[in-house]
C-alpha cells in the first residue's frame, strides 16, 4: 500500500491530479492545525495551503470569524473521485506549525472529536455548522502531533472510534506519525491505550534514532521497540511503517538521507523479520522523492518496487546518492479488527509516476509535503502477510 500525503505548499497540484497520476492508495490532507482549546471561537483551524482557493473562514454561532477554512469546493470535488479511484482520503491533525496547539482535558478532547466528525465525517441532517470539504467524507484522521505532550489524544482517538461505528456503510482508519525516540512524548501514551491501523514512525533528523544510524552500525534504531510497543497496545496489529527521507534535499542534514541501495537493505532487514508487523515506507516527502530520479523514475517508485518484490539492493543509483519475529495476536471473534476488509491491492508503481504530493500543513497529497517541514512529520489484521505500503508524506515547512 502507498501512503502519499498532500500538504499546505503553495504551488501544490490539485489533490484529483494527484490522484489520478499516484500510485498511493492512501492520501492524507492537511492540517486541522489549530485546536479548540486555543482556535478563535472556539472552532479548530484549516490550513492546506492553496487547495482551499475559494474557502473563507467560518463564523461560529455568536457570529466569530474563526480560522476554520471553509468552502473547498476543489477538495470537496476532488474526494470522491479519489475514492472511486480506490484511494482513501484520512485528514491529518497537527503538523509542525504553529507549535501553540494543544488538548486541555480528556473533555475537550472528546468534544474535538465530536465536531471533526461532524465536519468532516458522514453528513448528518441535525448538523447544521461547517462542512468544509462539504458533501464529501473522509475515511479516517491520522494524527501528526508534535508539540506540547500526550494530553488528550487517546480519548479524542477513542472517540472517534466510537463514531466511527454510527456509520455501517464504510471503514474509517486512524494513523499516526511518531518521532523515533522511544517513548515519543506526544503520542506514546494514546499509542498504548487507543486504536491505530497504521503507525508510520519517521526515521530521520533525530540523530542516535535514525535510519542512517541502523545503516552505520551506531546509535540504536528503534523499529523493534515500536513492534513491541504496538504489540502491548489497543491495536496489538496495528502495521508499523519505516519513515525515510525522499532526497537529500527533504532532510536538514544531508547524512539522514538513505540512497536506493541502502533504503533498500533497511526495507528487505525488517520486512523479512516481522512479517506481520512490518506495514511499508513512509517517504518525506513527495515532492522531494519525485524530483529525486532513479533509472527514469521516482526515488519513491524505486522504493515501491524494493517493497513489491520488484527491486533490489542492485537497482541503480540515483541523482542524490554520491531479533526474531513475534506473530501479531490474532483477532478475537467479532471484533473490530475480525471485521476488517483486505487491503487494496497493491499494483507497482509506473514508471516516472507521481508518488506523492504534499502533506496538508500545506496539503496531504498524502503521505506526505513541500518546502515543508522535512522533520514533520494499515489496515489492522491480515489473514496472512500483505504486500507493504509506501507513504510518502509531504512536509509542511522546514523545522530544526
Amino acid at each position: 500500500m502507498l501512503i502519499s500525503p498532500q500538504g499546505q505548499g503553495p504551488n501544490q497540484a490539485r489533490l484529483g491530479e494527484i490522484c489520478q497520476k499516484s500510485t498511493a492508495d492512501v492520501i492524507p490532507i492537511g492540517f486541522l492545525n489549530v485546536f479548540p482549546d486555543q482556535g478563535a471561537g472556539g472552532y479548530p483551524g484549516l490550513n492546506v495551503g492553496n487547495g482551499c482557493p475559494s474557502g473563507t473562514f467560518a463564523k461560529n454561532e455568536q457570529g466569530v470569524e474563526t480560522q476554520l477554512l471553509t468552502g473547498c469546493t476543489e477538495i470537496a470535488e476532488d474526494i470522491p473521485k479519489c475514492q472511486k479511484l480506490g484511494k482513501k482520503i484520512l485528514l491529518s491533525i497537527g503538523g509542525a506549525s504553529p507549535d501553540t496547539y494543544r488538548i486541555n482535558s480528556d473533555e475537550s478532547a472528546k468534544k474535538f472529536a465530536d465536531f471533526t466528525w461532524k465536519a468532516f465525517g458522514p453528513k448528518s441532517s441535525s448538523y447544521n455548522g461547517p462542512r468544509p470539504f462539504g458533501d464529501a467524507v473522509v475515511d479516517g484522521f491520522d494524527f501528526d502531533i508534535e508539540h506540547n505532550g500526550s494530553n488528550g489524544y487517546a480519548a479524542m482517538v477513542t472517540r472517534l472510534r466510537e463514531l466511527y461505528k454510527s456509520d455501517s456503510t464504510k471503514k474509517y482508519y486512524t494513523s499516526t506519525a511518531p518521532q523515533c525516540v522511544v517513548p515519543d512524548k506526544q503520542l506514546a501514551d494514546a499509542i498504548q491505550k487507543a486504536h491505530f491501523d497504521f503507525i508510520w514512525i519517521q526515521f530521520f533528523n533525530t540523530p542516535g534514532c535514525s535510519a542512517r544510524d541502523y545503516i552505520a552500525g551506531t546509535g540504536k534504531f528503534t523499529f523493534d521497540d515500536y513492534v513491541t510497543a504496538v504489540g502491548s497496545s489497543v491495536n496489538p496489529n496495528a502495521k508499523v511503517f519505516i519513515g525515510l527521507p525522499g532526497s537529500v534535499d527533504a532532510v536538514y542534514k544531508p547524512e539522514f538521507y538513505l540512497n536506493q541501495q541502502e533504503a533498500a537493505k533497511i526495507v528487505t532487514d525488517f520486512k523479512s523479520k516481522y512479517p506481520r508487523q512490518f506495514g511499508g515506507v513512509m517517504l518525506w516527502e513527495a515532492t522531494a522523492s519525485e524530483n529525486n530520479q532513479v533509472g527514469g523514475k521516482s526515488f519513491g517508485n524505486a522504493i515501491k518496487e524494493v517493497l513489491v518484490g520488484q527491486g533490489g539492493q542492485s537497482g541503480s543509483r540515483t541523482q542524490n546518492d554520491a531479533a526474531d519475529d513475534k506473530p501479531a495476536p490474532k483477532p478475537q471473534p467479532g471484533s473490530e479488527d475480525d471485521k476488517m476488509p483486505p487491503p487494496p491491492t497493491v499494483t507497482p508503481p509506473p514508471q516516472g509516476g507521481v508518488s506523492g504530493m504534499f502533506y496538508f500543513p500545506t496539503i496531504f497529497v498524502t503521505s506526505p509535503v513541500h518546502d515543508a517541514d522535512p522533520h514533520a512529520t494499515g489496515p489492522a489484521v491480515f489473514p496472512k502477510p500483505e504486500p507493504p505500503t509506501t507513504l510518502i508524506k509531504v512536509p509542511q515547512s522546514k523545522k530544526d
